[in-house]
């Protein structure tokens, strides 16, 4: 086979690796001192193509949303702030992410730069879309929990400092990667299915990784324990009390599909990277690779599953997307 393949080498200034990209017309093959994954042909189409189905429809889909947000001044609550942050991320994610995703899933190794660029955005925005649901879940904790003293708990100030706080702890892991600590067991960006830090062997990633797992871990429990107990509570409500405030029943249904839909898409790869790193394990390139994948789109296509839940269980969104496409149901 290795006759039949057409080799390129990269030099390692560029990548701090030695690694050795072959040509996309067959099989190619990633090595490094620590790892050699080869790339199929018919699966990167295949994984470029789901990718750009969920960048189709988080892109549009996204963007209506926040423009009705914006437009629409009965909608300006603390509630669809974190949502509509929650979009905004998103539709980076659709925009920005996905996109480069897909380009080195087509052509290889894309570069030093815009290596280490996707890798910074891949973490960044997809932390701060977990982050963001986990808001959006203690947000209705505290609707249901405490619906008297709900205003003066999440005041627009409180709000304010959540948001920073969606953004700035995401941008901090993502950026780590790119400082050249690597030595300190804090991550470095290289190209596996996409340009992202390996979960499995290397030395450099130990650190950021275990960290990265904590904190993933972290807001995946809060996230369950808000959705336990406002699950709980407002299904020992009366009859009488769910119907008479029909909004805050139509919030818990939005944050109990938002919030399922999240734990279904993350819990596999949270499950598979705790594992490899126990273990040490690194991908065995004959069958297991398939469950990494899949683990892998079923994150990605949080992005688009996020605005279609939004869009078509809030009634002012749906109004709106009516008069839009006259044959939406």
């Amino acid at each position: 086979m290795a006759n039949s393949l057409t080799t390129t080498q990269i030099s390692p200034p560029l990548t701090q690796f030695n690694t050795n990209v072959l040509n996309l017309a067959t099989n190619q093959s990633i090595s490094s001192p620590n790892i050699q994954f080869i790339y199929n042909p018919a699966k990167a189409v295949i994984y470029a193509v789901v990718l750009s189905i969920f960048s189709m429809i988080s892109i549009p889909l996204n963007l209506f949303n926040l423009i009705t947000l914006y437009r629409n001044p009965i909608l300006h609550n603390m509630n669809n702030l974190l949502i509509g942050n929650l979009a905004l991320v998103d539709f980076l994610n659709g925009l920005i992410v996905l996109p480069l995703i897909i380009l080195t899933s087509l052509i290889g190794y894309p570069g030093h730069f815009i290596c280490q660029l996707q890798g910074f955005f891949v973490l960044m925005l997809y932390l701060a879309s977990l982050s963001s649901t986990s808001a959006i879940s203690v947000d209705r904790f505290y609707a249901v929990i405490k619906p008297f003293r709900y205003s003066s708990i999440i005041t627009p100030k409180k709000c304010i400092i959540i948001t920073l706080y969606i953004w700035l702890i995401p941008l901090i892991f993502g950026i780590t990667p790119t400082l050249g600590l690597q030595k300190y067991g804090l991550g470095r960006y290289f190209l596996l299915y996409f340009c992202a830090i390996s979960f499995e062997k290397f030395q450099e990633n130990y650190l950021i990784h275990a960290l990265l797992m904590f904190y993933i871990i972290i807001i995946m429990f809060v996230i369950m324990l808000s959705y336990g107990i406002m699950f709980y509570v407002a299904y020992r409500k009366s009859v009488q009390d769910l119907t008479a405030n029909s909004t805050l029943r139509r919030s818990i249904r939005t944050t109990v599909l938002l919030v399922g839909t999240n734990i279904i898409c993350w819990l596999p790869w949270l499950a598979y990277s705790v594992d490899s790193y126990q273990t040490r394990n690194i991908f065995n390139l004959d069958k297991p690779t398939y469950l990494n994948i899949v683990s892998l789109l079923l994150v990605f296509s949080n992005t688009a599953m996020n605005p279609v839940i939004y869009s078509l269980t809030n009634s002012q969104l749906r109004a709106k997307l009516r008069k839009i496409l006259p044959s939406f149901n």
